[in-house]
């Protein structure tokens, strides 16, 4: 690679220019820079403890933008719960708290995944990720139900979509040039994700809205029974009625 492809494949100014303008990433006075983790305090995810992990530079920046795996989230192994209704999502949120380790859950958006609901817990081995595996398998049966579908993968689905099966996964030398001449831009001082009050109340508000969008009727049991719109007026029927004289 010479320099000029070299400037151009790592040129953070051209790559990143809509994130700074929009103020997704900032430049410090220092030269460094710095992810706002709430731009608009708005999230589909409740987590719980301190995250370990700087999604925002790995997944955000390095894959979304550059096109690279990074080499942390080969290292990256997560326990995935899918629950079926917003019950079982709240009940999941509850268990995750109760269990105070690292993880979140939420309402899933994304395109190619198959499920309204998610939640996820995160190791940094497969050794580890297989034994919180077997914690959470046992948890999930206890308090959601057995047939809840709990696996256990390795770094984000997208990463599988782009670089193939996870267990083939393999940096070359130019991602790793590009990861270590990016990366050292960027400064990271963890979030809080112990979120305050009112963000709670927002994102589940989120949920909820979510649930009824996608047919799940148990959002009923946190609005007092009450329909989130009012049922539309229907005329169908008075031809059922024409029938019967």
């Amino acid at each position: 690679m010479n320099y000029w492809e070299y400037i151009n494949r790592t040129n953070l100014v051209d790559h990143l220019k809509p994130f700074f303008e929009n103020g997704t990433l900032k430049i410090r006075s220092d030269g460094n820079i710095e992810y706002n983790h709430r731009r608009n305090g708005e999230s589909q995810w409740l987590h719980k403890k301190a995250n370990s992990r700087f999604c925002a530079l790995y997944h955000f920046v390095l894959f979304n933008i550059y096109g690279i795996l990074p080499s942390f989230c080969m290292e990256c192994w997560k326990i995935a719960v899918k629950p079926k209704t917003l019950k079982d999502l709240m009940t999941l949120h509850r268990m995750q708290k109760e269990m105070n380790v690292e993880s979140k859950c939420g309402i899933e958006t994304r395109e190619f995944v198959r499920v309204p609901y998610g939640g996820y817990f995160y190791t940094e081995s497969k050794e580890d990720g297989l034994e919180m595996y077997g914690i959470v398998r046992k948890k999930v049966d206890e308090m959601l139900s057995s047939d809840t579908d709990v696996i256990l993968k390795r770094g984000c689905s997208e990463f599988e979509l782009k670089f193939g099966a996870s267990d083939k996964w393999q940096q070359t030398d130019q991602m790793k040039l590009i990861e270590k001449e990016v990366s050292k831009y960027f400064v990271w001082d963890k979030p809080v994700t112990n979120e305050p009050e009112f963000m709670i109340e927002n994102t589940i508000k989120n949920w909820i809205k979510h649930a009824y969008k996608n047919g799940d009727d148990t959002y009923l049991e946190y609005t007092g029974g009450i329909g989130l719109y009012p049922p539309l007026v229907t005329y169908h029927k008075e031809l059922n009625k024409e029938k019967e004289k």
